[in-house]
């Protein structure tokens, strides 16, 4: 079984940049009351690129206190096609700031079929394109059809 990668820290890219953790913060969070040299700045994102370096949502969230997710509910019943247009507007207007759209379908145990599975939501991320929007579509969001 293969060993498991682990995650890169700012404490790895300090010590790649031989700079403190908390200057990697700084600039990683992109600090505006902390004045890093651009030498300094490109230093520390030269290092985070090259090891690989993926922003820690949970960390992000408990750190900051926002999430950047919208929770919508939608019903068990089909969404048509004007509907399912907005919520791609919706999701693209939230995506353009930063904040991921995760849609919940409620399924009730009488609308249950075996192509619903179980009563769980169904969720699209912002990370969807108009690419790949058709395969998730089929993939992910039966509800929004």
């Amino acid at each position: 079984m293969p060993m498991k990668k682990r995650r890169v820290t700012s404490a790895d890219i300090a010590r790649a940049a031989g700079v403190s953790q908390a200057t990697v913060s700084y600039v990683i969070n992109d600090v505006p009351t902390q004045s890093i040299s651009p030498t300094t700045r490109a230093r520390i994102l030269e290092a985070a690129t090259s090891l690989g370096y993926t922003p820690y949502g949970p960390a992000k969230t408990l750190a900051t206190g926002r999430s950047n997710l919208v929770l919508m509910v939608l019903p068990g019943w089909p969404i048509g096609y004007a509907f399912s247009a907005a919520l791609d507007e919706v999701e693209t207007r939230l995506a353009a700031v930063g904040i991921s759209l995760l849609m919940y379908r409620i399924i009730r145990p009488s609308q249950r079929t075996p192509s619903h599975g179980r009563p769980s939501g169904r969720s699209r991320s912002s990370a969807s394109t108009p690419s790949t929007r058709p395969r998730l579509a089929r993939c992910v969001t039966p509800a929004l059809r």
